[in-house]
Order: structure tokens, then sequence, then C-alpha cells
């Protein structure tokens, strides 16, 4: 089993989190779990699969929609 965790600095993790959390429910794979959590200043994704690339697949649709919330958090401001 591969598994990664990242934890990201955020600004307002709340907002960030509700965004991508409904992402958790609509999976594209299910090669990979996903865990997602927040504190008051940071998201943690953990990440678990069975091969490499779909590891490496589901991190970057992760980090890509953490990316997206962020900036339409910081627009919306």
């Amino acid at each position: 089993m591969n598994s990664l965790e990242i934890e990201i600095d955020l600004e307002n993790p709340y907002l960030v989190y509700r965004s991508i959390l409904p992402e958790l429910k609509s999976s594209p794979s299910r090669r990979s779990k996903v865990n997602i959590s927040y504190t008051e200043d940071q998201i943690k994704l953990e990440i678990r699969s069975k091969d490499v690339s779909s590891l490496r697949a589901a991190m970057n649709s992760w980090m890509r929609w953490i990316k997206i919330a962020k900036e339409t958090s910081n627009t919306v401001k």
C-alpha cells in the first residue's frame, strides 16, 4: 500500500475544506482512498492507494481542487 500525507498552510482552511468536500463523494476512481481534515491554519490531505500511478493521479487532482478553491476564496473576499 502506498500512502501520502500533505499538510497545506492556508489563510482560511475551513472555507477551502468546505469547497472541496463534495469531491470525496464523487471520486472519479476507486483505486485511491482519500481523507481530508482541517485545523485552524491548514488542510491535511491523506491519500492511500495500491499503486503509485493512482496515488500520483489522486494527488494531482486534489492539489488542483485545493488550489482552485483557495484562488476562488481569495477572489471572493
